[in-house]
């Protein structure tokens, strides 16, 4: 986890165990390092990594030729014209810059689409015009809408998209129907990182909850049904993503990286994990193709002070019965919000 010392971001490691989360609460600042710019959880002020950015990576930064067939990803990050945008990243061309999105607090995709959700609206943009605006739909609250931002966001199979707002008050999920109509999912899980929602299917939502024994875990949130039932399989779960045909999910714990199908995950098995953190590596932004076989993260280096630094874009490929590292390159800019995959 990330806090506030002396002026600066520091992480601290938490080991998911029913003693450290006794200590902390809920009081637990944004999912390992996903610097939410304007996004916190529970507890905290805005939570960002004291990074700095590779010179090698910042050297190539310019505007981006999208490329159709390339294997490439959209990042939400700071450094894009002086403010927060959209990098592209794919392996043949590293970094390039598509454009400045000050005002944006999180990235999703929905099929052939890109999603930027901002304060009450989510814009959706092409995948292969990531930089020209889209269409802006402002959800519609019969009730107050909650203050605190939008930091996580997906459409399901049906068309009603999942969200979950997040700040220092507390955390919101909810649904934006077709009509633009907004309302709460009750009750509401309850994350110890940074809230998150993917849609397995047209009524079920994997989300972070906090169960019990006050462990972090993946959830299923039944819409129709409104009860949330945790996954046991993995405890310590600090941030996941799910594959765009819906049937792959990778989650991140202090000290694993964890993909299995989602019949794995839903059965209550442990999957295998494809890599082993380092005790000094933090890993967050994690991002499933739409396949599932190709993974993103970022990663990076906790120095003794706590700071966090050398961050890294990995790309891993499924490969025969394993995972290979297909990029290990650093990355131009500081702060990251989230990432998707645009091929």
């Amino acid at each position: 986890m990330f806090s506030r010392h002396r002026g600066l971001f520091k992480y601290a490691r938490v080991d998911g165990s029913r003693e450290a989360w006794g200590k902390l609460g809920l009081a637990l600042c944004v999912v390992v390092g996903v610097a939410a710019l304007g996004a916190c959880s529970i507890s905290t002020a805005t939570a960002t990594a004291k990074a700095v950015a590779s010179p090698e990576a910042t050297k190539t930064a310019r505007p981006s030729p999208i490329v159709s067939g390339v294997p490439a990803l959209a990042v939400l990050a700071d450094k894009v014209q002086g403010a927060l945008g959209l990098w592209h990243f794919d392996l043949a061309a590293g970094w390039t810059t598509i454009g400045s999105t000050p005002d944006a607090t999180a990235i999703g995709r929905f099929d052939d689409r890109l999603v930027l959700a901002r304060a009450g609206s989510l814009e959706v943009r092409g995948l292969g015009t990531p930089a020209q605006p889209g269409a802006t739909t402002t959800a519609s609250w019969k009730s107050d809408p909650p203050a605190a931002p939008i930091v996580s966001v997906d459409r399901s199979p049906t068309g009603s998209t999942a969200f979950a707002c997040s700040n220092d008050k507390g955390q919101t999920y909810g649904l934006i129907g077709l009509d633009g109509v907004a309302s709460r999912l009750n009750p509401g899980p309850t994350a110890a990182f940074m809230p998150q929602v993917a849609w397995l299917d047209s009524t079920r939502l994997l989300v972070l909850n906090t169960d019990a024994a006050l462990l972090s875990r993946l959830s299923v949130f039944d819409v129709e049904a409104s009860n949330v039932r945790d996954l046991m399989g993995v405890s310590g779960i600090r941030t996941f993503a799910v594959s765009g045909d819906r049937k792959t999910v990778v989650a991140v714990t202090q000290d694993k990286v964890y993909v299995g199908t989602s019949a794995e995950w839903l059965g209550g098995a442990a999957p295998s994990a494809i890599v082993t953190l380092s005790p000094s590596q933090v890993v967050w932004a994690p991002a499933l193709d739409s396949t599932g076989v190709r993974l993103a993260m970022l990663s990076g280096k906790v120095a003794a002070d706590g700071t966090v630094t050398d961050i890294h874009e990995f790309v891993y490929a499924k490969e025969g019965g394993g995972w290979t590292v297909k990029s290990d390159l650093a990355v131009p800019f500081t702060h990251a919000v989230g990432q998707v995959w645009l091929t």
